[in-house]
């Protein structure tokens, strides 16, 4: 999915990929990526992941990304994880009908996100009708316009 520009807060960093069927990366190579958040769609949090044809972004679960940092948490295409015991990094497993996507990121560049997340927009203080806009806003053909 194309990525959204200009979020309100984001923080640029390096995942090393673990294994992946969707791109011709090598376990154990680097590459950029920006975490990045929307303050129009609070309940979401963007990976965006710099590749030779462009951006690609993955939508990922505030929360998702919250309780993936402490323990196992996400379903089906999305699944957040610490690398134990120091939780120094945090491993992102991203799948699609294409393949599936495994990196891991430094876990103190996702704390300092999320904070600043939460600056941003507190837990409980979200905007749901606009987070509603925002998901169907991703549904629709690039274009179109709520």
């Amino acid at each position: 999915m194309t990525p959204p520009t200009d979020p309100d807060v984001w923080v640029e960093t390096r995942g090393v990929v673990r294994r992946s069927t969707l791109a011709p990366a090598a376990a154990g190579a680097q590459f950029d990526v920006r975490l990045a958040y929307f303050g129009s769609d609070p309940f979401a949090a963007w990976f965006v992941l710099h590749e030779v044809d462009g951006p690609k972004g993955w939508v990922v679960s505030r929360d998702v990304l919250v309780a993936g940092v402490d323990d196992h948490a996400g379903v089906a295409d999305v699944r957040v994880w610490p690398l134990l015991p120091a939780r120094e990094r945090v491993v992102v497993a991203l799948s699609s009908n294409d393949g599936e996507f495994v990196f891991d990121v430094p876990g103190a560049d996702v704390v300092r996100f999320l904070r600043a997340a939460f600056r941003l927009v507190p837990r409980g203080r979200e905007d749901v009708s606009a987070a509603v806009d925002a998901a169907i806003g991703r549904m629709l053909p690039e274009g179109w316009v709520l």
